[in-house]
């Protein structure tokens, strides 16, 4: 499906064409320059780059560390104390921490517990989580949500080309067929125009009365109205595409004043509607970025809450420091004789705040789960409606056609009448304005089709891949 969409819309023109020397502005045009300079893609590709940076972040709580730590004091001439401590500790993802280190202190008034020999007393320690932060812990938590953070921004990223690109599109539809309902304004005003002077030029010699002249003047002056109305619809939505067209160097690219849109470059959604809805959206609504980036938040959410109950666990540690004289000289008789041994314990007695955190946590992940219901059958009826909508729009397209011909044929058949004495000028204008009617009605339900196009590939999720 994605190759499809990338095969079909830039097999569009991309470049400013022209013809009969007037420019003009094809879809896939303002896609490309979109797609390479407009801010909202830009700032959308920085998404990805953020949480890049975020997941460095994360890890960082994983590096190993150097450390030293003096302190000392002198008074009157004497060394009352001095502690030195350095050494290298380094993490690791199970929850253990090794270190490697050299104590040295000395002075008059150390604790006798804390003094070592002259050249110091080196350690290899290890300290490891008994209960609490044993199955995760904050530094574990934080790595695993900033590798969801990718993902998700990733998702994210794609939600916001998804809608970019059915804003492009949107707009561009509606500045194409206010474009041609103007040409359907100028084609008749140039018709009835001929037509006007033709009459006048017969009442001149006797042959038309006064009232032929009136009405179709009228009626010339209502197509001028008109016009001007459709001309100004037209350039509303000459801006508002334009408005997504930039620079390489941030600024706003203004393309020739009578730029008109391109003829074809629209026709690339038809195939992508040949899909089959209800098999779609069970295969692939996991791929529609509003729908993933909603999944990758509850996921974050259930790692919270794996991290809050684990910190309903009491808190017990255990710390073993293997010891030796100088920078780690041989252990006496080869044992390990010599060592430092710690267990720490401790547990709030009620745990309500531990309790508290993790009810909080559960009922946010409750919420999310919540979400993804309602986001799933909200995607999944838009989706369904969004593919009726355009199915039907499709089917009723062949008989506006077939009403234009028709009265197209009738219009015809009216002038010939006209032309010999049978038909009035009351009729021939009945006829034309019955056939401009059946023409701007053709245009109207074009657009909507099309539009119903772009909204069924904008609720897949599926606009992103022309970006």
């Amino acid at each position: 499906m994605k190759n499809r969409i990338l095969v079909f819309l830039f097999s569009l023109p991309l470049i400013f064409a022209n013809a009969a020397d007037t420019p003009r502005l094809s879809a896939g045009t303002v896609l490309m320059f979109a797609r390479q300079y407009h801010p909202v893609a830009r700032q959308a590709r920085l998404l990805p780059d953020e949480a890049s940076a975020y997941l460095k972040y994360a890890r960082g709580a994983f590096d190993p560390k150097l450390f030293y730590d003096n302190s000392s004091k002198y008074f009157d001439g004497k060394n009352y104390y001095q502690y030195e401590d350095m050494g290298l500790k380094v993490p690791t993802w199970f929850g253990m921490e090794f270190s490697a280190g050299l104590d040295r202190n000395s002075g008059l008034y150390i604790n006798p517990e804390e003094s070592t020999p002259a050249n110091g007393l080196s350690y290899a320690a290890v300290s490891a989580p008994l209960l609490r932060n044993l199955i995760t812990d904050v530094r574990r938590t934080q790595l695993n949500k900033a590798k969801l953070l990718q993902s998700r921004n990733v998702w994210q990223q794609n939600e916001v080309l998804n809608q970019l690109g059915a804003d492009i599109l949107t707009d561009y539809s509606q500045w194409y067929f206010a474009f041609q309902e103007k040409q359907v304004y100028s084609e008749a005003i140039a018709a009835l125009t001929l037509r006007l002077n033709a009459i006048v030029t017969e009442f001149q010699a006797g042959g038309k009365s006064a009232m032929d002249t009136v009405e179709t003047a009228a009626q010339l002056a209502q197509f001028r109205l008109n016009y001007q109305d459709a001309s100004l619809k037209e350039q509303k939505m000459r801006i508002y595409v334009i408005a997504h067209l930039w620079t390489s160097d941030g600024m706003p690219l203004e393309p020739e004043k009578d730029v008109i849109p391109a003829v074809s470059g629209l026709s690339f959604t038809d195939s992508l509607i040949s899909v089959n809805t209800d098999s779609f959206v069970i295969s692939n609504l996991d791929e529609q970025p509003t729908f993933a980036a909603l999944n990758l938040d509850r996921r974050s959410a259930a790692l919270d809450v794996t991290l809050k109950k684990q910190n309903l666990l009491p808190d017990l540690s255990l710390k073993y420091n293997m010891l030796s004289r100088g920078l780690y000289q041989s252990y006496p008789n080869g044992t390990f004789a010599d060592y430092k041994f710690g267990l720490n314990f401790s547990s709030s007695l009620f745990l309500r705040k531990e309790r508290g955190d993790y009810m909080l946590a559960k009922l946010k992940l409750s919420g999310y789960d919540l979400k993804v219901q309602q986001k799933q059958r909200e995607l999944t009826q838009k989706i369904k409606a969004a593919y009726v909508q355009s199915k039907t729009y499709e089917k009723m397209i062949p008989g506006v056609e077939f009403m234009v011909n028709q009265f197209e044929q009738l219009y015809e058949n009216e002038k010939i009448r006209f032309s010999a004495g049978d038909a009035t000028v009351f009729m021939v204008n009945a006829r034309e304005t019955k056939l401009l009617e059946s023409k701007l009605k053709l245009i109207e339900m074009q657009k909507k089709f099309l539009i119903a196009k772009v909204e069924y590939l904008y609720s897949c999720g599926l606009l992103y891949t022309i970006f």
